[in-house]
């Protein structure tokens, strides 16, 4: 999935240059994925919860490989901006449905490890793919990153089709005790779904993480949507170049998410306080990716630069671990709903982000304080943070009706 997306980060540049693309034009391709991605989050999450992840992933990741192996046809303007779009609304499906598996297949005290993982292969999808996608462009060709891409893409589809249950019980993988105690643990009743989502949408925390999402993406954006566009034009790096050093904020991204993982973990056990074990990672991360990303923005050497990057995206992962933990926390059997809610948020940013630090380059042609500026906005989601408490369910909270989504 994440190679699918950062692919077409690294080749912006070069396929701006042959269809003579303005700045403009070029973003707008770029974010007309996330624009429909974003759209598509709720009903993604409700889909999933209705015929299952299995069925919900297996569908999304065939429908947006093709679309990945038709991306160098767009052949104009608005020939990329449908094809991307409809690759958008593919993968709309794919985090609630993964999200939704892991509440299922997992113990709470093992969903922030498990999450890391989740979190793990999409970042290093990102990094594999910004390095495999400058190494194919710059020797057979920009049109193979997507073809080479999108046969992996329906390569993975047939294998989680073929390994993956959503009931753990029907599973050969596991014990079969272990499968029975996992399904008695989960009584998810899909005819309530639009019942609970009145009474989400009466509650603060609710708001409060999915709102605080949005300011972090903001800041995410930033490294998947401009950054190889930043080195390419104006830094001058070499398309090659470019890939390895998209790459490194990824990997100091997807080596975070492991180390938080496990320190959330162990917090769990030692507290037993799901509060201290999600919310203060969460805001000293906040408070690490803004203050580095500032730093990274002053710095003139583009190496300097990239490397106060990776402290930057290390932040990002501590907040990414704690937020679909507390997904699941907040939302039990109805993880997929919530975790569609807070991508939804989320990924507007990813839609609308890269347009508005566009104009704030175009409008004061300095792309450091452009990202500075964007950057300064995650001040607010560590602020919604402290109205989030995952010890408190959300179905709990504001509902005395039912309690299935308690955990």
């Amino acid at each position: 999935m994440s190679m699918d997306r950062i692919n077409i980060a690294v080749t912006a540049p070069i396929i701006a240059r042959i269809y003579h693309f303005t700045l403009l034009q070029e973003v707008v391709i770029l974010t007309s994925f996330w624009i429909f991605y974003a759209a598509m989050q709720i009903p993604g999450g409700l889909f999933a919860e209705r015929i299952g992840a299995r069925k919900g992933l297996g569908y999304a990741s065939a429908w947006w490989s093709l679309f990945t192996i038709l991306t160098p046809f767009g052949g104009f303007y608005y020939g990329f901006v449908a094809i991307r779009s409809l690759l958008g609304i593919g993968q709309a499906v794919d985090w609630p449905s993964s999200v939704y598996a892991i509440n299922t297949w997992f113990k709470r005290e093992e969903r922030s490890q498990a999450n890391s993982i989740l979190l793990g292969g999409l970042y290093l999808g990102s990094v594999i793919g910004a390095m495999l996608t400058g190494y194919i462009s710059s020797t057979i060709g920009w049109q193979w990153a997507f073809f080479i891409f999108g046969i992996l893409g329906f390569v993975t589809s047939l294998l989680w089709w073929h390994y993956f249950r959503d009931n753990p019980k029907d599973s050969k993988l596991i014990p079969e005790e272990l499968g029975k105690q996992l399904e008695e643990s989960h009584s998810l009743n899909v005819k309530t779904q639009y019942k609970q989502w009145k009474v989400f949408l009466k509650s603060y925390q609710f708001w409060a993480i999915g709102v605080q999402y949005l300011f972090l993406i903001m800041i995410q954006s930033f490294y998947g949507t401009l950054l190889p566009t930043y080195l390419f034009t104006y830094k001058h790096v070499k398309i090659a170049t470019v890939g390895e050093l998209t790459a490194l904020p990824w990997l100091a991204l997807f080596i975070m998410v492991f180390i938080v993982g496990y320190l959330q973990s162990y917090t769990l056990r030692k507290t037993k306080s799901v509060y201290k074990a999600r919310v203060p990672y969460a805001v000293i991360g906040f408070i690490v990716a803004i203050l580095f990303l500032y730093l990274a923005m002053a710095q003139a050497n583009v190496y300097y630069a990239v490397g106060l990057m990776m402290f930057s995206m290390a932040g990002i992962g501590m907040v990414q671990v704690s937020i679909w933990s507390a997904c699941q926390d907040l939302g039990g059997d109805y993880t997929a709903s919530v975790t569609g809610w807070v991508n939804m948020w989320g990924n507007s940013a990813s839609a609308f982000g890269p347009l508005f630090t566009t104009f704030l380059v175009l409008l004061g042609r300095s792309f450091a304080s452009a990202v500075t500026v964007v950057g300064l906005s995650g001040i607010v989601g560590i602020v919604l943070w402290l109205f989030v408490n995952p010890q408190k369910p959300l179905i709990a909270e504001t509902s005395n009706e039912t309690k299935t989504g308690v955990v």
